[in-house]
């Protein structure tokens, strides 16, 4: 899998991550969503990747993924930012996958 950042969402991400460690996972989050095929994306930074975990092909930030859920994602994807820094969107040539994606940060 493949994602490529726009300039404005790596010097973003950059940013968030800051000087603490941590890596970026792109998440299928079906918490309260009701089944584990509805669900959202999400970006999360964490203190480590976890063993599941596989590597996507980046240009600057290495993101993460659980190779379980490499099914619900094409495998070229784009992030951009949506509408200010907070904000991010995530597609691909065929389909949006979101138009307003948080960063959130959940490190211990």
């Amino acid at each position: 899998m493949k994602i490529m950042l726009s300039n404005q969402a790596e010097d973003t991400i950059k940013q968030r991550l800051g000087q603490q460690p941590g890596v970026v996972r792109l998440v299928y989050d079906t918490e309260g969503c009701g089944c584990a095929v509805s669900g959202v994306p999400g970006l999360w930074i964490t203190d480590k990747n976890e063993p599941n975990d596989m590597k996507m092909d980046s240009s600057a930030i290495p993101f993460w993924m659980d190779r379980r859920q490499a099914v619900f994602f094409d495998e070229d994807l784009q992030l951009d930012i949506q509408s200010g820094p907070q904000s991010f969107r995530l597609h691909s040539d065929s389909q949006f996958y979101g138009l307003n994606i948080k960063l959130i940060d959940k490190r211990g």
